[in-house]
Formats: C-alpha cells, structure tokens, sequence
C-alpha cells in the first residue's frame, strides 16, 4: 500500500556532506544547527532543493511566544 510502518526506534549516522536535491525527499542526520534537532531533510521541489532542518518542539514554542 505503499506505507512504512516502524514501533522502534530509527538510527541516523551522521552524513559528512548534505545529499544532492532529488524529487524524493531525503531526511538525514548532522550537526544541529538553528533548529536544534540536527535532523535535516532535502527535496528538489521544496524551496528549490534547499535544505531544512526539522525544528524542536522547544525551539518551536520559543518562536511562538516570540512572534505570538
């Protein structure tokens, strides 16, 4: 049916470099950067391939109160 289902946990090694840009989405680990979590993803058709880093939940309600 085309879905993955995963009840454990998943381990990222860190990547060297950032993946190149494709149709698919690529979600992968290094450093943390601005959003704190250091689980980036990358996707071509998403900001123009640039990359994204998933933002914590911490990081997130910190914004909102900020902005709110």
């Amino acid at each position: 049916t085309g879905h993955v289902v995963i009840n454990d946990t998943l381990t990222f090694s860190a990547m060297a470099t950032d993946p190149t840009a494709t149709a698919q989405t690529k979600v992968y680990n290094k450093t943390a950067g601005g959003g704190g979590t250091g689980l980036y993803f990358r996707n071509s058709n998403i900001g123009s391939g640039a990359v994204g880093e998933l933002i914590s939940k911490s990081k997130a309600t910190a914004l909102a109160i900020a902005l709110g």
